[in-house]
């Protein structure tokens, strides 16, 4: 059994979620981040760079049996490149219009619009709801863009150089991969995945699949295997049905 799980590599988690699986199922079991599984799916899962981009952002490589990440730092450290980045810059261009800083723009009215009033006044509930909310706050910026709100694009854009950043240093660092996989809440809008992309100078590839696929491959790869086309067509299948 493989699990692909955020946060698993944290503190005791993996020995305790290894453990429990091993005692309910009889067999040899493996956890990693969630990151393996998206590794997993490319054209060569010894061979690949995964983009994750959702609530927080980092950058994986694996060549062969060794993995190594860029960024992931956590919302105290981590500088830019995820929605919970992109959100809080929102709301900050938003509080700097309330202090007279900058000009009300379509990003800042769309703020208001959602928190019900001014951002001043909602700031302890901001911060009550955390990073998942604060993050929701990504999708206003994608569409102030859209509209032609400059301080939306330039949200986009200084967010997007951060991320494209850590890909350039993953590929300098390992060479170019057999392929550059893109995954998370926040990657997947076109906008921002093509910006990022522009500034990184390579192509993301995203998955037509679930993670579990991934996972899939992690459980074949622990038992020394490798997918064949039948078995993928097998998984792409049954998925269609479980989906349907």
């Amino acid at each position: 059994i493989f699990a692909g799980i955020a946060g698993a590599t944290q503190a005791d988690y993996r020995k305790a979620i290894a453990n429990r699986l091993a005692e309910r199922f009889h067999t040899d079991v493996a956890v990693d981040w969630d990151a393996a599984n998206v590794l997993s799916m490319g054209v060569d899962p010894e061979n690949s760079v995964a983009v994750i981009c959702g609530t927080g952002s980092s950058v994986f490589v694996r060549k062969g049996t060794q993995q190594e990440h860029y960024g992931g730092w956590g919302a105290l450290f981590d500088q830019a490149g995820s929605a919970y980045d992109i959100g809080k810059d929102a709301i900050r261009c938003t509080l700097a219009v309330e202090d007279g800083l900058w000009e009300e723009s379509r990003l800042s009215r769309l703020v208001w619009e959602t928190l019900g009033g001014n951002a001043y006044d909602h700031i302890s509930t901001i911060y009550k709801k955390g990073s998942p909310y604060i993050a929701s706050f990504a999708k206003l910026v994608l569409q102030a863009a859209a509209d032609g709100d400059v301080n939306a694009e330039k949200i986009l854009w200084s967010n997007a150089e951060r991320l494209a950043l850590l890909i350039r240093q993953a590929v300098s660092r390992n060479g170019v991969p057999a392929q550059i996989i893109a995954a998370g809440s926040f990657i997947k809008y076109d906008m921002f995945r093509a910006i990022v992309e522009q500034q990184a100078g390579v192509e993301l590839t995203m998955p037509t699949l679930p993670q579990v696929y991934g996972a899939c491959i992690e459980a074949l790869r622990a038992d020394g295997l490798k997918a064949c086309e039948s078995f993928s067509q097998a998984f792409k299948d049954s998925y269609k049905m479980v989906a349907f």
